[in-house]
C-alpha cells in the first residue's frame, strides 16, 4: 500500500516547462537535494518537487521497500499534487526507484535522469554502517558529539558520520534515527539488485546518465549496461567528482540539468 511521502515543493510565480521530481539515495533524504532544488526553481524558474522516500527524512516508516513499492508511492503523491507530467531525477538508490517509477508509469513521464548509478546489481557494502547505527544506544546520547563519538570506532570516515547523523532527530529531549533502520537492514539486497528482466523496449522518453568520473558507483564498463538497457540514452561524466557530483560540481551539475529538460 503506497504512503504519503514527505515532500518539498519550490514553487516560482511563473513556473517554465514541467515540474522536476527529485528523489534521496539510501540513508538520505530531500534535504541532500535542497540547494540544488532552489536553484532550480529560483534561477531556472521550474517547479522542483523533492521527496522523502518511505523509511527517509520526514516519510513514514513500512514494513517494506521494493523499488515497485516506493514508485507506487511517487505515483500517489504525483496524483495528489495533479502532476501528470514531469521530468524524474533520482540519485543513487533513487535513480533506481526512478527507473522502476518510469518504466511502470511512463505516461508521467517527459525525462529520465539517473545520478551516478547504474542499471546493475551492486554488492551492497553498507553492512557496517547499519551495525553501528543500530547497535548506537541512542538512550546515552545527549548530543550530536556523543552519536559520533559512539560510531566513530566503527565508521571512521568523518564524512560519513556526518551524512548519517543527518538523520538523527532530537523529540522531547530524545535522540532518534529518522532511517527506519531494521526495515531498511531487511531490504539492503533488494535494494542492491537490479533485475536481468528489465523491459525498457516501450519506452520514448529522452534519458540522461549522470556519473562523476571518480566514483566507485558508475564505472567505465556500466556505459555498456547503460546501452543495453536504454539504447538511446545520454552519458555524461563529469570530470573530477565523485558519488556525491551534485554537491561537489553544484553549478556545473545545475546548469547542465537545466539545460537537458529544457531541450531535451
Amino acid at each position: 500500500m503506497p504512503v504519503n511521502l514527505n515532500y518539498n515543493d519550490f514553487a516560482p510565480m511563473r513556473p517554465y516547462g514541467l515540474p522536476i521530481i527529485i528523489v534521496h539515495g539510501l540513508f538520505g533524504s530531500s534535504s541532500n537535494w535542497s540547494s540544488i532544488a532552489k536553484e532550480l526553481s529560483d534561477a531556472h524558474t521550474y517547479r522542483v518537487i523533492n521527496i522523502d522516500l518511505r523509511n527517509h527524512g520526514g516519510s513514514p516508516h513500512a514494513d517494506s521497500m521494493s523499488y515497485a513499492e516506493m514508485a507506487e508511492d511517487i505515483k500517489q503523491l504525483m496524483d495528489t499534487l495533479s502532476i501528470s507530467r514531469a521530468s524524474f531525477m533520482g540519485h543513487s538508490m533513487g535513480g533506481k526507484v526512478m527507473m522502476t517509477f518510469a518504466r511502470m508509469f511512463p505516461e508521467y513521464v517527459k525525462h529520465l535522469i539517473v545520478v551516478d548509478i547504474a542499471p546493475v546489481s551492486y554488492a551492497m557494502s553498507h553492512a557496517p554502517q547499519m551495525d553501528a547505527m543500530l547497535k548506537l544506544d541512542l538512550g546515552n546520547v545527549t548530543n550530536r558529539q556523543d552519536a559520533d563519538e559512539a560510531l566513530a570506532s566503527d565508521i571512521p570516515e568523518e564524512d560519513v558520520r556526518q551524512f548519517l547523523l543527518q538523520n538523527l532527530k532530537s523529540q522531547d529531549g530524545k535522540y532518534q534515527w529518522r532511517l527506519n533502520l531494521t526495515v531498511i537492514q531487511d531490504s539492503l539486497d533488494d535494494i542492491g539488485s537490479f533485475p536481468d528482466d528489465f523491459d525498457t523496449s516501450e519506452i520514448s522518453y529522452p534519458v540522461l546518465f549522470i556519473a562523476g568520473e571518480k566514483s566507485e558507483y558508475f564505472q567505465k564498463k556500466h556505459v555498456a549496461a547503460v546501452a543495453a538497457c536504454y539504447p538511446s540514452a545520454q552519458v555524461v561524466v563529469m570530470p573530477n567528482a565523485g558519488h556525491w557530483l551534485h554537491v561537489e560540481k553544484a553549478d556545473q551539475f545545475t546548469a547542465l540539468i537545466a539545460d537537458y529538460v529544457s531541450r531535451a
